[in-house]
């Protein structure tokens, strides 16, 4: 949460593309096993899961408004800082005799911790539900974005004039670009009305006729 300024005011895509994965994960599995004791309307209870909620809004409106796009490096990269983040914490627990993420011992309240074996194998089977976590949450950002597409090619046959806009042209031509071959490419772009003024459609049909 401390660093979620650096994505969402300073757009800082280093820092995206580890929070993404870490927050999207860890949180979604917060809220199934949130590790709180206190109750509804409790202060904390409170605290905890509009803090939950609010970074998940956070981090998916980063993609949508921002266009920020986590990638399988991106996964790397965060589960590599995971890590380092897990030794970090193991010393400042070993110094301050603490328990910071629950690395020296499982929490007192119920968890998926529970399954995972006795201390320490399950901070090692935790590596592997890291990893399933991670998976998930790159397979959220493919469902958002495989929306998006649709979304904007049902606006641009609906409202040709939105074609106007270079950079919905650009971002839909870039996304079929990025999925398919060239000519697989001009053939999905065959919908948009070709008398739109648009500097970009009309480069890019000139090197589809190439």
């Amino acid at each position: 949460n401390l660093l979620l300024p650096l994505v969402m005011i300073k757009r800082n895509f280093k820092v995206f593309e580890i929070l993404y994965f870490w927050g999207l994960s860890g949180m979604l599995q917060g809220m199934i096993t949130p590790d709180i004791v206190e109750d509804f309307p409790h202060f904390y209870y409170i605290r905890y899961f509009v803090g939950h909620h609010l970074l998940i809004v956070s981090l998916i409106y980063a993609i949508v408004v921002y266009d920020m796009r986590p990638t399988l490096t991106s996964m790397k990269k965060a589960f590599i800082a995971l890590n380092g983040f897990l030794l970090i914490s193991f010393i400042a627990n070993m110094i301050l005799d603490a328990n910071y993420f629950w690395i020296m011992e499982k929490p007192p309240m119920a968890s998926l911790l529970d399954f995972m074996g006795p201390w320490p194998w399950y901070i090692l089977s935790g590596e592997f539900v890291a990893l399933a976590h991670f998976g998930f949450a790159y397979f959220i950002y493919l469902l958002i974005e495989k929306n998006r597409i649709q979304d904007l090619e049902v606006l641009l046959k609906k409202n040709p004039e939105v074609g106007q806009s270079s950079k919905a042209l650009k971002f839909l031509i870039d996304e079929y670009l990025s999925s398919a071959d060239i000519k697989s490419a001009c053939e999905k772009t065959s919908f948009i009305d070709r008398e739109l003024q648009n500097t970009f459609l009309e480069k890019f049909t000139i090197y589809c006729l190439i």
